[in-house]
């Protein structure tokens, strides 16, 4: 089994980091047990240069999928254990749903196929074996034993946001 890794193409760090820093940390870790479902509403001003994508990776510890991205994932891949959020996106006139989906971290690296470093108290691994018998029925989801914020996918998912749109990196594991 292929595992891919997937990135975004846009950055809206500096414009929607401000709606999301008081839970951001939380989304990283995949700590459920401290976010809502209560929709969030965020009105972008005009002054900033904002374009609706159908995904990004805010700071890399927020994901953001639009409304038909996350319908064309959900329909055709299991998204058991993610966590979503709502979210309203108004910006000059137009507004739109999007959804923050945060995938559990899962203890899913082969131990004898990958080496993890310690560095300063921080777990990177220098080469990533994903089992797929400890992904199970996980298609989306983070690495538990490394401090890698990386959102990794099984190859369904992985063919699913190249043909659907192509604000996606894909990068085979």
């Amino acid at each position: 089994m292929t595992f891919y890794k997937i990135q975004t193409k846009h950055t809206y760090d500096k414009i929607l980091y401000e709606y999301v820093h008081s839970f951001s940390e939380y989304c990283r870790k995949s700590e459920f047990q401290y976010l809502m479902h209560s929709e969030q509403c965020w009105k972008i001003p005009s002054d900033r240069n904002f374009e609706f994508t159908d995904f990004c990776y805010i700071n890399n510890e927020v994901p953001l999928f639009s409304r038909w991205a996350w319908d064309m994932i959900t329909a055709y891949g299991n998204t058991d254990g993610i966590f979503v959020i709502p979210v309203r996106i108004s910006y000059q006139g137009e507004e739109y749903q999007y959804y923050i989906a945060v995938p559990p971290r899962i203890y899913c690296l082969d131990g004898r196929k990958t080496v993890l470093k310690q560095y300063g108290g921080i777990y990177r691994a220098e080469n990533i074996v994903i089992s797929l018998k400890e992904t199970g029925r996980y298609n989306i989801f983070k690495i538990a034993e490394t401090d890698d914020d990386s959102i990794y996918v099984k190859r369904v998912i992985a063919d699913k946001l190249l043909e659907i749109s192509d604000d996606f990196i894909i990068i085979k594991v």
